[in-house]
């Protein structure tokens, strides 16, 4: 570690139901709870998604720290 450099802030996805699958510009990161770090570039797309479950999207701002906490909606 070099004194003053900064990297990339933890990302944390977090869900309900757990052991939803966590993709981040459309590659698979693993299931929920997921921790790790934010090495993405400006703006990216993340989708939470669970069998029976409609799935969730949102963005979030790489190389912050971020804690996502999505709840998903069971299908009709």
């Amino acid at each position: 570690v070099v004194p003053g450099a900064s990297g990339p802030g933890i990302v944390v996805f977090l869900s309900e139901p757990s052991a939803a699958t966590v993709r981040v510009g459309g590659k698979v990161l693993g299931v929920t709870p997921w921790a790790g770090p934010n090495q993405w570039r400006g703006e990216v797309k993340y989708e939470v998604s669970a069998p029976g479950y409609e799935s969730r999207w949102g963005t979030v701002e790489g190389g912050t720290e971020a804690r996502l906490e999505v709840k998903l909606k069971r299908k009709n």
